[in-house]
Parts: structure tokens; C-alpha cells; sequence
């Protein structure tokens, strides 16, 4: 009786454990299904075959767990058990590696319900006695009265309301100039500023914040933005903004400068492709400043819509796409690949990712070179030679200061572009893929949807069937923006200091942004190509691309201000006829030191862009006024005293020829 009882537990058990093997493999299997399932329109053939077999694995198991559980033989058990186990592992492995990839293509997509992050931050001079947020409640602190402004004006308010601060003790400012410039002068304890503020606001004037400044207080808010993604086929011609980002550390801000903004066409039909690198200082409308031209790089501080907004109105094209990358992205992508090969023009010394010198900086040859991420950032990166470099990285990188400039680093971009690409073309391990989006994803950011990320694995392979050689992989054309240098008059940047009222600008020719602009159109097929008609080459030089853009000037159209003050009236007038201005004139009185009809004030500063003045173009002049004829009192003779002093004689009375004399004499001399 035991023996039989004994033997029905067995083939209970034998039951439970073949079904439970199963379950295990129809689970994992239903898992890696599903995980197939996301790589919609990646290699679907491929996909199917695959996703056939394990249906057909499953059933196999099942028929041989059947034969295995009749057959009752525990050594059979066992094989089938670790065969069974193995293969789930395996698949469960690669379900995870890859539904991994998924997830990280996912996250750097800017899909409807993500959240942005906004960064605010108490600062004091690095001489400050105030260490935390309970000590900046005791001083007076300055804040940017920015409406609508999340960094720098409705955090702070969250936080005094919060943290109790005292409201009479909060100054309110219309500009972070006067704001800086009180926190710097000490009129001030502490200041509320978004926490990259020393990369936002890294103007001359100010290039020495980071140095005379600290953070004592950080607060952060994800605020959730409306669906940017776009479903646009890559099948059409589309464009793509490159956003190099200026933070330091991971995360994407959504207040940045644009340190790097390269502009994209790309034709699928013809697989051509042209390439924009767009100065950073370039002086174009910015929609968030009311159409207010302003450097685009500073359209940053609204986010990426802003800059693209920018864009899209200033070149008249619609902008599909853009990808978002701070410093350490980068660093990390070119590591993730093992470095990339580029031609330096010449040695350079710069900055490490966390604006950093000393032991930290990046010493680059001249040369071939194998540029790791480190190196490659500041390839992109490096435009000019400071007093700084000269002193600590010696002659031989800096003697060719007089290479480096704006547009020098916007071809550089290019450059590593090209040669990210080309490594991107040689990824065959999954493995790879997964560390390269491991160490980016943190890092970027984009408004493409996750189908249209994996959709660019099929363009990518078009791209390659299509290409002559790796190193050619698509007709690339380069545009290029040319243009001459202002310093105009920043009403962003109104204060009353005087002396820091222009800010540096680079004004784009007519001529050039029209040849960029057709170039763009054209590979979009927007507008129709100009035929060339004549076309000579000589087998002795090396043929060269043309650059569309480059060397192509004409007319300059920035009129600005002159200053009038110290000038007659007669020039004022004059430039206000000619440039259909409205001239109002105020006449004052004058010194003896000015002239009748000297200008002594004027409405509108030196400098101005006139094309920015309001829809009255009104300038008001104070203008010395003509004086009215001078005679001064006659003088007064005074006789001896005589005996009856109470009726003294009176000098210029009428018919008093002596008197009369004396006077017209003084009044010759």
C-alpha cells in the first residue's frame, strides 16, 4: 500500500515539473515575441523567419516533454530539463539585451508625457559668509523678474513662498546684467540664477563668474511638455538640427547656450545631403524675443523650440527633427566607438568637458590623429586662444592663434561628424549598440519617435548599399554662411552701466544666405536646381568641392546709430532723412563750453540696430538752443565823497557826453 502511494507522488510531481518547464518557455518565448514585435520595419523579413521558429521550438519542446513524461525515465528528465532551461536562458538573455536598446532609443525620444528639467540655484561671491538657503533668508536677494521664465523667475518664487523668505528683502531686476553686477559689488547678499548661469551668461564681461561665485542652494522641478515627437516618413525629404549642447555633467537642461548647431537636409531619393554649420553669434529674429534679433546661440535659454522656431522662420524651411547632445554625450559617443580619425591643422590646447585647465587640459598635435572623446570634444569645441593659454600651454599650441575662429570650429564639427559616421557604419556587435546607448542616453535627446529611431536603421542601410566606399558613404555638401563682424547695442542686456552695451554679433550677406538658403530647398525639393551651364578642370590641380556660400558677399544691411552727441544738429537730421527716421528736437540751454545747435543727448543709444526700433522710428535729440544777444550792465563810476553824500552824482544820464563815451568804450573792449 506505501509503495503504491509513493509511486503516484512521483508521477505527480514528474506532472508538475514538465509543466512547469514549459510554462517557463512559452513565457520566455511570448517575451522575446513580443520584444521582435517592437523592431517594427527592422529587416521584417528577418524578423518573421524568426519569430516562426520559436513558435516552432515551442511545439517541439511540448511534444518532447509529452514523450519524456510517458517514457518516465529521470535521466531523460534531466537532459530535457537542462536543455530546456539553456535555451530559455539564452532567449531570455537576448529578450532582455534587446528590449534594453529599445527602452534607451525610447528614452532619448521626446515622447508625449516626458518631463523637461528646470535648475535653479541660490549663488553668493566665493567670499561670502552665507553657506546655505537659511543664511541667504538673512540678506538681501536679487531675482530676474521674468514672467513665464521657469529657471530664473517661477521656481525662485516657489521657493521664497516655500522657505518663507522675507518679501522685503527680495530686489526684483529687469536684466541679469544690473543683477550680476549688484551680487558682484556686494550691494547685494545673493542672487536666485539657473544653475549652468555660468555658461548662459559667459560673456567678456563676465568670464571670470565661475571664478568669483558658488552655489549654496540647488533646486530642480521636471515640468511635462506637450508631444514633440514627429511621425514623418524618412522615406521624404527631411531636415535635422544638430544641437551640441553647452552643460557640463549628464543630463539634458532645458536653459542652454547652443554651442554647436549644424543644419541637415537629407534627400532618401537621391541620397544627397547637405550640411550647414550655423555660427553661434549669428544675428538673426528670435521668435521668443518677439521677433527681436538676437544671437541664436542665446535662444538657447527658452529651449530647443526657440532656436528651432528661429531657424525654421529666419531660412523660410521647416525643421522635422533635432538631436540634442551635451559635452559629456559626446565625450561618451566617441569613446563608445574607440575614437575616431581626424586631420588637425594644427596643435591646440583647450578645456577638459567640465571647463576645466590646469591638470585637466586637452593637448592636441597637429596631424593625423586618433582623437579619443575627451579630444574629439575639444576639436569641435576650440575657436579661439586666450591670454590664459598662451601663459600655461606654451608656443607650440598656441602659434597659430590667428587659425582659429567661429568658422574654423563649425567646419571642425563637420568634420567629426564624418568621422562619428564612418565609425557608426562599422558597428557589427549587439553588444556594442548597447554600451554606445548606454553611454549617450543620459546624455540626448530628440523629438523623433521611437519607430522613426529604428526606422533610420533601414536608411543607414540604404546608405551603405548606395555608397562607393566607407569613407564615402553619401553625397555630403557642405554650405557655408558668410558674413562680417558688429558689435551692436543688446537691449537684452539693458543696463546702466555704460561702458558694456554692445555685445559681439556676426551679421550674415545677403548673397550668401540666399546660395545656403536655394541649396537647402533644392535638396528638399522644395525649389528647382539652377543648371550649370559652363564647367573647366585642368588634370594639374587637385579638384576641390565647392563650398555653396563661402566668399559670397555683397551690400552690408546692419545701419546702425551713430552717436550723435558733440555733432551739429545738421548730421542728425540728415541720418534721420535718409533712413526714414522720425527726429524729434528738444532744445535746451547750453555752456559755455557748447555750441548753438550742438547735440548733447540722444534717445536711442550709439550702436543700435535701427531696424529694431519700434514702429514710430522716433529718435529724441536735446539740442543746445540759440543764446539771446549778451550786453552786459554799464559800469559805475564813483566819484569822491563829497559834502552832501545822500545826493550823489549818478553817471549816464541823458545828455552826459563823458558818460556816454565811457560806455561805448567798454563795450568795444
Amino acid at each position: 500500500m506505501k509503495k503504491r502511494s509513493n509511486k503516484k507522488k512521483f508521477k505527480l510531481n514528474y506532472k508538475i515539473t514538465i509543466a512547469i518547464l514549459l510554462a517557463i518557455l512559452i513565457l520566455t518565448s511570448i517575451h522575446i515575441l513580443y520584444t521582435v514585435s517592437l523592431f517594427k520595419g527592422i529587416e521584417t523579413p528577418l524578423r518573421i523567419c524568426g519569430s516562426i521558429l520559436i513558435i516552432d521550438i515551442i511545439f517541439l519542446f511540448t511534444i518532447l516533454g509529452f514523450k519524456v513524461k510517458k517514457k518516465r525515465n529521470i535521466k531523460l528528465l534531466a537532459v530535457f530539463s537542462t536543455i530546456l532551461i539553456l535555451y530559455s536562458g539564452i532567449i531570455t538573455i537576448s529578450s532582455v539585451k534587446v528590449q534594453k536598446i529599445y527602452s534607451s532609443l525610447s528614452g532619448m525620444s521626446n515622447n508625449k508625457g516626458s518631463a523637461s528639467t528646470y535648475s535653479t540655484s541660490i549663488v553668493v561671491t566665493k567670499k561670502s559668509p552665507l553657506k546655505n538657503i537659511d543664511d541667504a533668508k538673512k540678506g538681501i536677494i536679487g531675482i530676474i523678474k521674468e514672467e513665464g521664465n521657469i529657471a530664473t523667475y517661477e521656481l525662485p518664487m516657489q521657493i521664497i513662498e516655500k522657505e518663507k523668505f522675507d518679501k522685503k528683502k527680495i530686489k526684483t531686476y529687469d536684466n541679469h546684467v544690473d543683477l550680476l553686477h549688484d551680487l558682484l559689488d556686494e550691494k547685494i547678499d545673493a542672487a536666485f540664477l539657473p544653475t549652468q548661469y555660468t555658461i548662459m551668461y559667459s560673456s567678456d564681461e563676465f568670464e571670470t563668474l565661475g571664478d568669483n561665485t558658488k552655489i549654496i542652494y540647488t533646486k530642480d522641478q521636471k515640468e511635462k511638455e506637450p508631444d514633440k515627437t514627429t511621425q514623418k516618413s524618412l522615406d521624404e525629404p527631411f531636415t535635422i538640427l544638430v544641437l551640441g549642447v553647452d552643460t557640463t555633467g549628464d543630463g539634458i537642461g532645458s536653459s542652454f547656450n547652443g554651442d554647436a548647431l549644424l543644419l541637415i537636409t537629407f534627400n532618401p531619393k537621391t541620397m544627397n545631403s547637405t550640411i550647414l554649420s550655423i555660427p553661434r553669434d549669428s544675428y538673426i529674429p528670435i521668435s521668443c524675443m518677439n521677433g527681436r534679433k538676437n544671437k541664436i546661440t542665446n535662444a538657447g535659454w527658452q529651449g530647443e523650440s526657440c532656436i528651432m522656431n528661429s531657424i525654421e522662420n529666419y531660412f523660410g524651411i521647416k525643421i522635422d527633427y533635432y538631436y540634442k547632445i551635451n559635452f559629456n554625450g559626446v565625450v561618451s559617443l566617441v569613446d563608445a566607438l574607440g575614437g575616431v580619425d581626424v586631420e588637425v591643422p594644427y596643435s591646440f590646447c583647450e578645456q577638459n568637458s567640465a571647463r576645466k585647465w590646469g591638470k585637466n587640459t586637452i593637448f592636441v598635435k597637429e596631424g593625423k590623429q586618433h582623437l579619443n572623446g575627451e579630444q574629439a570634444l575639444a576639436f569641435a569645441r576650440h575657436r579661439k586662444v586666450t591670454a590664459y593659454q598662451r601663459n600655461y600651454c606654451g608656443a607650440e599650441y598656441t602659434q597659430h592663434a590667428g587659425y582659429w575662429n567661429d568658422f574654423v570650429r563649425g567646419q571642425n564639427q563637420q568634420v567629426i561628424i564624418r568621422a562619428l559616421l564612418n565609425k557608426l557604419a562599422d558597428i557589427k556587435s549587439i553588444n556594442t549598440i548597447e554600451k554606445l546607448l548606454d553611454t549617450i542616453s543620459d546624455n540626448a535627446k530628440t523629438n523623433m519617435s521611437t519607430e522613426t529611431i529604428l526606422s533610420l536603421y533601414n536608411l543607414g542601410k540604404n546608405i551603405l548599399s548606395n555608397s562607393n566606399s566607407k569613407n564615402q558613404m553619401l553625397n555630403m555638401q557642405r554650405l557655408y554662411l558668410s558674413g562680417y563682424d558688429a558689435y551692436i547695442y543688446d537691449y537684452s542686456f539693458l543696463h546702466e552701466r555704460g561702458s558694456k552695451l554692445t555685445t559681439y554679433n556676426f551679421i550674415i550677406y545677403d548673397k550668401s544666405y540666399e546660395e545656403v538658403t536655394h541649396a537647402m530647398k533644392v535638396n528638399l525639393e522644395l525649389e528647382k536646381a539652377n543648371p550649370i551651364k559652363t564647367f573647366s578642370f585642368s588634370v594639374h590641380n587637385k579638384y576641390e568641392q565647392t563650398v555653396i556660400g563661402k566668399g559670397s558677399t555683397s551690400a552690408k544691411t546692419l545701419v546702425q546709430m551713430p552717436n550723435f552727441v558733440g555733432s551739429d544738429v545738421s548730421k542728425a537730421k540728415e541720418f534721420a532723412a535718409t533712413h526714414g527716421l522720425n527726429l524729434v528736437i528738444n532744445e535746451v540751454e547750453g555752456t559755455s563750453y557748447q555750441f548753438v545747435g550742438q547735440i548733447v543727448s540722444q534717445s536711442i543709444p550709439e550702436k543700435t540696430d535701427i531696424s529694431m526700433l519700434n514702429k514710430s522710428k522716433t529718435v529724441t535729440i536735446s539740442v543746445v538752443k540759440e543764446r539771446e544777444q549778451y550786453i552786459p550792465n554799464p559800469p559805475v563810476e564813483v566819484d569822491p565823497p563829497t559834502e552832501n553824500p545822500e545826493d550823489p552824482e549818478v553817471p549816464g544820464v541823458p545828455g552826459d557826453d563823458n558818460t556816454n563815451n565811457n560806455i561805448e568804450t567798454q563795450v568795444e573792449n
